[in-house]
């Protein structure tokens, strides 16, 4: 089920899809809130600042668990990031995943 309604600002632009409620998303971004879900009758609320970029996603009340998820889909950061601080650090890794057996490979998640 898609949301119902989102606004995001991102980079000094907002971009809004939907029945909007840009004066709330206004008073949650201005106030310093930086995530907040909020239950109505039938609608539920997720909003989320997130270094510089602003989100508000409205779904349908029963499906309130997939607000988070639709906000990091719309501004596009629900992919994985690996963190290697060097190339030296991957091929070490590599090598350890090379070498080791089935027990080693289970310790090193």
């Amino acid at each position: 089920m898609p949301p119902k309604f989102y606004i995001m600002e991102k980079e000094g632009k907002i971009i809004a899809e939907g029945t909007e409620e840009r004066e709330l998303f206004t008073k949650l971004k201005e106030s310093g809130i930086r995530k907040a879900v909020l239950l109505g009758k039938d609608t539920a609320i997720y909003f989320e600042a997130l270094g510089g970029k602003y989100i508000m996603v409205g779904v349908e009340r029963s499906s309130a668990g997939f607000a988070k998820i639709y906000a990091k889909r719309i501004l596009g950061e629900d992919k994985k990031k690996i963190d290697l601080r060097s190339i030296e650090e991957a091929f070490e890794f590599a090598k350890k995943v090379e070498n080791a057996s089935l027990d080693e490979l289970a310790k090193l998640r």
